[in-house]
């Protein structure tokens, strides 16, 4: 997929800003696990489902084995018992899953930009940038390995074509979540469609460490790691399908 820089002048909330080239990006030095701060406008409930399902990570990464197991089933991946990494890519074209073009011109997964609402074994349990009510927001963990801001960007570019209803900004910092003075490093502006990214001059929200929370959630047992009930999971991925089956180049209605 092209992604181009966009013109601030085509975009009235980016005015006197300066956007940063693909080739000044990969001169912008990130930590190996950036802090990652998210701020925007919520959209609806239909979209939060149609956005959570279609930027989640397959196969999931749980240690809840039954739960990922009837997961699966809903989207008609064959897991056997015991099978942590069963074969996935069908249910990924049909669900419309996002990936994006790599440095060698690959299409690839998201890796740093995704959301983990449906079940996560991080030790703060599910989280992510969007929640299922439709809120966006995040500022209490780091993405990684090793992100560089290219390909954060292009990941930012898949999500705003498939979702051009997105209004939201993203900064990474010069160090964890957990770290003190850290500053933001680079800043991504999605609306109508479209990405820029620039180098900021303030933050828009402070980054937060939340161990103590995951530490807690670990007395939940497995359970800590879901992040929606099976049939909450059965209607998100109804509702794709349907929004799918409406648009084959899948792209969402506003």
């Amino acid at each position: 997929m092209e992604t181009r820089v966009i013109d601030p002048k085509e975009m009235n909330f980016h005015d006197g800003i300066e956007p940063l080239s693909e080739e000044q990006m990969e001169g912008v030095y990130l930590p190996k696990w950036p802090a990652f701060v998210v701020v925007g406008e919520p959209v609806t409930k239909d979209q939060a489902q149609q956005i959570i399902i279609r930027t989640m990570s397959l196969p999931f990464c749980t240690n809840d084995k039954e739960f990922s197991r009837q997961l699966y089933e809903v989207i008609g991946v064959d897991c056997k018992e015991h099978e942590y990494y069963p074969d996935t890519e069908k249910a990924r074209e049909e669900l419309g899953m996002l990936s994006y073009t790599d440095a060698y011109g690959y299409e690839s997964p998201l890796e740093y930009c995704g959301n983990y609402r449906v079940v996560s074994s991080y030790i703060g349990g599910p989280h992510g940038w969007i929640d299922w009510n439709g809120n966006i927001g995040c500022s209490s963990y780091n993405i990684g390995k090793h992100p560089s801001v290219r390909t954060v960007y292009r990941e930012w570019q898949v999500i705003a074509e498939a979702f051009p209803f997105l209004d939201l900004q993203c900064q990474l910092f010069d160090g964890e979540s957990c770290e003190d003075g850290i500053k933001p490093v680079v800043q991504y502006n999605v609306c109508d469609g479209n990405v820029v990214c620039f180098i900021p001059m303030k933050r828009i929200s402070c980054p937060f460490n939340d161990v103590y929370i995951g530490v807690s959630r670990l007395m939940m047992g497995n359970n800590a790691e879901r992040g929606c009930t099976i049939g909450e999971f059965k209607q998100a991925v109804k509702q794709v399908r349907r929004v799918i089956a409406n648009d084959g180049q899948h792209k969402l209605q506003e």
